[in-house]
């Protein structure tokens, strides 16, 4: 992250040493701020490119219309109470992201619609297991993960993904289209053969 962004956050409330401390504990719990740095990290360290994990040859994401819907606003707890965000600035606040950042970001909030924590990272395993197929890389992945998801949550979380996934699920429930409750960890497997 460049010192110019951080200068523009100034104007969204946020000063200098609010970023730099949310950027720090990003890149060590996980957070919004440091998902793109993290990710980029993430491939490095298991020694993968974005292009090998995402195998579909037509593009899996439209990155402009993610940004058009999902970069505009910024919504964060202030003093405990949300505080929603937006405008050009927010633009700059919300890196480009790359993606399999995107996909991560979106199969997670998906997952936490109708997972708990534990099933979301078996599920989260599982997949990236498959796709990066090669069992050496099973013990750095499952060190990373943690941290990995964290900041994918997070991520959905302050473009309000989460809440549409959550209101989604709500009304499949309400049409009886979905069983209500959880999905239990046994199905994580399967969930991550789908995806």
């Amino acid at each position: 992250m460049s010192f110019q962004v951080s200068l523009r956050n100034i104007a969204l409330g946020l000063g200098a040493g609010d970023i730099a401390t949310l950027y720090s504990l990003g890149r060590t719990v996980g957070n919004w701020l440091s998902i793109s740095t993290g990710d980029q990290e993430f491939l490095s360290l298991l020694n993968e490119d974005e292009g090998n994990l995402l195998r579909r040859r037509v593009a899996i994401v439209d990155k402009i219309n993610f940004r058009n819907k999902w970069c505009t606003k910024l919504v964060l707890l202030q003093n405990g109470r949300p505080k929603q965000m937006s405008g050009p600035a927010i633009e700059d606040v919300l890196e480009d992201l790359t993606s399999f950042t995107i996909c991560m970001i979106c199969i997670v909030a998906v997952l936490d619609s109708f997972a708990s924590s534990l099933v979301v990272q078996e599920t989260m395993r599982q997949l990236l297991n498959q796709l990066l197929d090669n069992e050496t890389l099973e013990d750095l992945l499952v060190s990373q993960l943690a941290v990995r998801i964290r900041s994918w949550r997070s991520a959905a979380a302050v473009r309000e993904i989460h809440k549409k996934c959550f209101e989604t699920k709500e009304k499949l429930e309400r049409q009886g289209k979905v069983v209500t409750g959880l999905m239990p960890i046994s199905e994580a497997v399967e969930v991550a053969k789908f995806l």
